[in-house]
């Protein structure tokens, strides 16, 4: 999926398929608050690498989420740098894949269909 909207779609296009059926329909929304935020930089890397993502690629990846610093400015006043333990960088291409890596197991045992996309899992 491309973007929030293709997983409506989808996700309404499956409904729709399925009470035309006459199928029951159990449907569970789930928005994680902060999502980005969140995500530990150690156990997304050991998710990372567990699905064979390893070499040059992981090493990329592990150098642009690790040792991040940041500080706060507020009226031309500095805070001092902070070292970055979690959160996936947002607006950036690679953000919503990483984020989607980190919950891809979260439909094991599930038989049904699950549309995750980002921080929005239907």
């Amino acid at each position: 999926m491309g973007s929030r909207l293709d997983n409506i779609l989808v996700f309404l296009d499956k409904i729709t398929e399925w009470v035309d059926q006459g199928e029951m329909v159990d449907v569970v929304f789930l928005d994680f608050a902060k999502a980005f935020d969140k995500v530990p930089h150690q156990r997304l890397l050991l998710k990372v690498a567990s699905l064979d993502i390893g070499g040059k690629l992981f090493d990329w990846i592990s150098n642009w989420l690790l040792n991040r610093t940041q500080r706060v400015c507020i009226n031309g006043i500095v805070s001092v740098w902070k070292l970055v333990l979690s959160g996936i960088p947002q607006g950036s291409v690679l953000g919503p894949l990483l984020s989607l890596m980190f919950i891809n197991d979260l439909d094991l045992n599930i038989h049904n269909v699950l549309l995750k996309f980002a921080d929005d899992t239907r």
